[in-house]
């Protein structure tokens, strides 16, 4: 009997082992799982990316000065590019530069209308679609697809697919290049809340909310109102969407040397600011990257976001054919064929834009000062 006694707690305590290993497997299962999600979100690629621009303010106006709080907030979170530069006074040749293979060159004019400046060569939108990507253009304060015209805060040279003269340019963004409609409604707020946002894509504010003509307070505000509804949606919330947040050049009367703001929200961010030399050039490169696209215009030879900003977490840095090193000769810039886009992006039938002349005019650079 005595011996039985001894042997009680022992049972006791063999059984409480017993059930503090058990918990302790449970409790490892399901802590496990938790990582392989949070692994298998981390490890998405970026297939998807969204450029926002504003107006006409260098880096030292805008950030931690207070008057860009939300902005503050998201490079403080993200990072930034703090040595990224425009290419050119005045604004059309910076869109240019960061879109497609024109030079950044305005025909000698100060921001002119499409039909005083067509350009016959292609687009990153157009390369996206011709192999087998989606595209689109959000512009705020379009009347219609492809509006080639200014009117009411919205400005033709913020749309640069309108300049391109060619029958797949025209057909594209007469589909594509679309009114954003509101945060909560209309063609961005549709394509984002069903997780269809395109390849491709740029968000553009009018000049009232760009800091073009209102103060970089009103164009925070902005930012905040869209990009909140951004970060929530399921694009990003997958892993599988960046946006870049930058400046179409500092004011005009800044020398092109001053910086420019440059954020990339991403999913694989670690909020490491970079110091190397960044441009629109290279913002064009890491769109080709995403894309899985050749090089145009300025790409070529731009330093390499991608090195900076991983398409995916593994810090794998471009996709693009012939990335491994930027080289000095721009590639072909043949137009891209007529293959219909991903499904999904929408099909909403354009109405008709005026089209652009197809006569080039001079490339003399622009002799006036005018703010763009």
């Amino acid at each position: 009997m005595p011996s039985s006694n001894k042997g009680a707690p022992r049972i006791a305590t063999a059984a409480k082992a017993g059930a503090l290993a058990l918990i302790a497997l449970a409790l490892a299962a399901q802590l496990g799982s938790a990582r392989a999600v949070n692994a298998s979100a981390g490890s998405t690629p970026i297939s998807k990316i969204i450029t926002i621009m504003f107006e006409n303010h260098s880096r030292s106006q805008t950030r931690g000065t207070g008057a860009m709080p939300y902005l503050d907030s998201l490079a403080d979170k993200y990072g930034e590019a703090t040595n990224f530069r425009a290419a050119v006074h005045p604004s059309l040749g910076n869109y240019f530069t960061a879109q497609s293979d024109a030079s950044a060159s305005t025909c000698g004019k100060w921001d002119p209308l499409p039909s005083s400046c067509p350009q016959s060569g292609t687009t990153i939108f157009d390369e996206a679609i011709a192999a087998g990507k989606s595209a689109k253009y959000y512009a705020a304060g379009m009347p219609s697809n492809c509006y080639a015209s200014d009117t009411n805060g919205y400005v033709a040279h913020h749309v640069p697919w309108t300049y391109f003269t060619s029958a797949t340019s025209r057909a594209n963004c007469e589909r594509y290049a679309v009114p954003s409609g509101s945060s909560t409604s209309g063609n961005f707020a549709s394509d984002l809340s069903a997780g269809t946002l395109p390849n491709v894509s740029w968000l553009i504010p009018t000049n009232f909310d760009n800091a073009h003509s209102a103060p970089l307070g009103d164009a925070d505000t902005w930012l905040r109102e869209w990009m909140t509804k951004i970060l929530a949606g399921p694009d990003f919330v997958a892993g599988r969407l960046a946006i870049a947040l930058t400046w179409d050049e500092p004011a005009p009367d800044q020398p092109l040397s001053t910086p420019i703001e440059f954020v990339l929200v991403s999913p694989h961010a670690t909020g490491a600011d970079t110091a190397d030399p960044f441009t629109l050039g290279s913002l064009l490169r890491y769109q080709a990257d995403v894309l899985g696209v050749k090089y145009l215009g300025a790409a070529s030879a731009a330093s390499d976001l991608a090195a900076w900003a991983p398409i995916n977490a593994a810090g794998q840095s471009s996709t693009a054919p012939s990335s491994t090193a930027p080289s000095s000769t721009a590639p072909s810039s043949t137009a891209p064929s007529s293959t219909a886009p991903s499904s999904t992006a929408p099909s909403s039938t354009a109405p008709t834009s005026t089209a652009p002349s197809s006569t080039a005019p001079s490339s003399t650079a622009p002799s006036s000062t005018a703010p763009s």
